[in-house]
């Protein structure tokens, strides 16, 4: 089933939006893809489920997947919990006629997914340090906050630390 949710955002940058939707019992997966006119800013991405934080890539991507079996970069896999969940728009507007924006929300039901066993690890780099280059862990969640979930590759990223975009200068608070 999937819902689309349509705003428009005022010129500035700073402001957060959230799209409210219910999550009922049984969902395995939850997909939210968002669209915008790119000429009149950007739109930057996330989401709250009933326990709190569950993701964030900024204007990295348009669109986002979690379940309980796995994730997109940027985002935490977990159980789908039943409940209050808000997409969060950080729309950053260039244009002074301000910027419309659309959510489309697909609640996929079915029977339950395994979950993904991540092992958390302290982000190694080549030549032992804790910094520098050629990480040989892969950030796989990082929070508006700043912290990180890292799993454990075989090979290094290919870029340097996380492979979502870096935390918002403001970080958005829970939904109400």
């Amino acid at each position: 089933m999937t819902t689309t949710y349509r705003g428009h955002a005022p010129y500035g940058n700073d402001q957060w939006a959230y799209v409210a939707f219910d999550v009922p019992a049984g969902v395995q997966r939850i997909s939210v893809s968002t669209s915008h006119d790119a000429s009149a800013g950007i739109l930057d991405l996330g989401i709250f489920g009933p326990s709190g934080f569950r993701g964030w890539s900024g204007g990295e991507r348009s669109g986002f997947t979690l379940s309980a079996a796995e994730a997109t970069p940027g985002y935490v896999p977990g159980l789908v919990e039943p409940g209050k969940w808000s997409v969060i728009l950080g729309p950053m507007v260039g244009s002074a006629d301000g910027m419309a924006w659309q959510v489309d929300v697909t609640l996929h039901h079915g029977d339950p997914l395994p979950r993904t066993r991540t092992t958390s690890c302290r982000p190694r780099w080549r030549g032992g340090g804790s910094a520098g280059t050629g990480a040989t862990c892969t950030c796989t969640a990082c929070t508006p906050t700043g912290s990180a979930r890292w799993t454990r590759s075989s090979r290094p990223p290919a870029r340097r630390g996380c492979t979502s975009s870096p935390p918002p200068t403001t970080t958005p608070a829970p939904p109400a």
